[in-house]
């Protein structure tokens, strides 16, 4: 399978279904070794009030014998969590609180919150 361009967590669950199978084949311990570092990046980005990033993964597949490579990091990290960014949650909400938990303007702690569990249970699951 071949895609390019940006996806979204929502692309991601909808690829997975897709092809019946995980995306990612990691051992227990691969896994928790990029939570770990997922979430102390994560906690310095919370440190910092910013929100409203990524994780950019990128799967390469060995066209000879089939292994995959995995490359990932945090992009996209310099929106401060701010009155702006409230203002906008609050009249996003206020017209339709059914994308209150969906919204990405949030306050940093619950937006860290939300990422790692959706990486937890969906991306980086062993």
């Amino acid at each position: 399978m071949n895609h390019s361009g940006v996806l979204k967590d929502l692309n991601f669950l909808e690829i997975s279904k897709a092809v019946g199978s995980k995306l990612l084949n990691l051992r227990s311990d691969q896994s928790e070794d990029y939570l770990s570092i997922l979430e102390a990046d994560s906690k310095f980005l919370v440190n910092h009030s910013l929100m409203d990033y990524s994780l950019l993964l990128v799967i390469e597949t060995d066209p000879q014998d089939g292994s995959q490579f995995y490359h990932m990091g945090i992009i996209d990290y310099l929106q401060n969590w701010d009155t702006s960014k409230m203002v906008e949650r609050y009249f996003k909400t206020f017209l339709n609180r059914s994308i209150a938990k969906k919204i990405s303007a949030m306050p940093s702690a619950p937006y860290r919150f939300r990422f790692m569990q959706f990486l937890r249970n969906n991306v980086l699951k062993s």
